[in-house]
């Protein structure tokens, strides 16, 4: 299974575009993605104060309570703040719960809620949703998974930060996400495929001698950061949904090997490794010198083919009523595969009708040939994107 490590780090102000343009190459590319988001993460970490339930919003006022004593300088303020939370508390632990224990319960909600809004809106985060949204197809299609930070698990980074020790919360997500991105270079059953950002971290490691790469985890590292470069050159591939891109992975399933085989070779030429600041330049060189011209000749030999058998099409109309042969109604039974063939053929002659086999014959040697080109993936996948043709799949 090609499976591919996705290592995304933080950026100001926060934003997921590069999270999603990455997961959708990389849905597109490989056959499993994970994605390692700190970014995503704490943001999924917050998301859960807008819909808590009664046993989650018990456990949240639990782990308040251990951090009371932190947030308070007075012991006055920490026992009126004590007192607050249990009584809060017993209210919602009640199994009959009265009017007024059902009004604070639902004050509390709106205020979970509100503050989720607040750290959306102080985030710049409004796009999340979508993208949360977005993700979940894959996950559910099991393409995707997505990287569980340990403290994220353990403990609420939002509540750390009202005691004080949101730092410290931080700063321990940072760790854990140089460490996964440090395991996934040296991880033989994944390929590493880093933004600019995780790239400098890695980098840096390697200059301090805490991680020193295989030539092999090089070399697949080039492979995937090339793959990911080339594929969001599609056209309208931003505008893409996830969906969209997993229906024309499946269309398109058959030839990617070839496709993979091609990216291999050309990652080959490039010297710097993919977290090298060097490397985009290199890949842009690639990609102008070879992968476009090359994308160019399959358009070229698609338009050559179909005005084969356009030519033999606007020859067989003219002709006269054909003759019932089984020629004629092999043809017949084919018109589905000429792109432009229409029922005006049914007035053609058996010689025309014989030559239109013929043509018929030379398409399909022709596309054959074409679609075992290696670069067909990238080129149909341009196509399909182009004219929208899973546009009816949005998330």
């Amino acid at each position: 299974m090609f499976h591919v490590t996705i290592g995304t780090a933080p950026s100001m102000p926060p934003s997921l575009e590069i999270d999603l343009r990455m997961v959708k190459a990389s849905l597109l590319y490989a056959d499993k993605t994970k994605l390692c988001s700190s970014t995503y993460s704490m943001w999924l970490s917050e998301l859960s104060l807008k819909d808590l339930t009664t046993a989650e919003h018990l456990k949240l006022m639990n782990e308040i309570e251990k951090m009371i004593p932190f947030m308070y300088s007075s012991k006055q303020e920490i026992e009126a703040a004590l007192y607050s939370l249990r009584m809060a508390r017993k209210s919602l632990q009640k199994k009959t719960p009265t009017k007024k224990d059902l009004s604070f319960r639902r004050e509390s909600k709106e205020l979970m809620a509100q503050i989720y809004e607040d750290i959306k809106e102080k985030c710049n985060l409004a796009n999340l949703e979508k993208v949360h949204k977005a993700f979940g197809c894959a996950v559910d299609a099991g393409l995707l998974d997505i990287h569980s930070f340990e403290i994220l698990e353990s403990e609420h980074i939002g509540v750390s930060s009202l005691s004080g020790t949101f730092e410290k919360s931080v700063g321990k997500i940072s760790d854990e996400f140089i460490n996964t991105m440090m395991r996934a270079i040296s991880d033989a059953s994944t390929y590493p495929l880093f933004d600019d950002a995780t790239g400098n971290l890695v980098r840096l490691g390697i200059d301090a001698g805490s991680i020193k790469p295989s030539p092999m985890r090089i070399a697949q590292g080039k492979q995937t950061k090339l793959a990911a470069d080339t594929l969001n050159r599609l056209p309208l591939f931003d505008e893409a949904s996830v969906n969209e891109i997993l229906d024309i992975r499946l269309e398109l399933e058959h030839c990617l090997v070839r496709f993979r085989s091609a990216i291999i070779k050309y990652s080959e030429e490039i010297k710097n490794a993919s977290w090298d600041a060097e490397f985009s330049a290199e890949a842009e060189g690639i990609f102008n010198r070879d992968i476009a011209p090359a994308v160019r000749d399959i358009e070229d030999a698609v338009k050559s083919n179909s005005s084969l058998i356009e030519l033999a099409t606007r020859k067989l109309v003219d002709k006269p009523a054909l003759i019932s042969t089984s020629v004629f109604s092999f043809i017949v039974s084919q018109l589905s595969s000429f792109p432009t063939i229409t029922k005006l053929a049914m007035a053609a002659s058996v010689g025309a009708a014989t030559a239109l086999y013929d043509a018929y014959k030379e398409f399909q040697k022709q596309q054959i040939s074409t679609e075992q080109n290696q670069l067909y993936f990238y080129y149909r996948a341009g196509e399909l994107l182009s004219n929208r043709a899973y546009e009816y799949r949005q998330e």
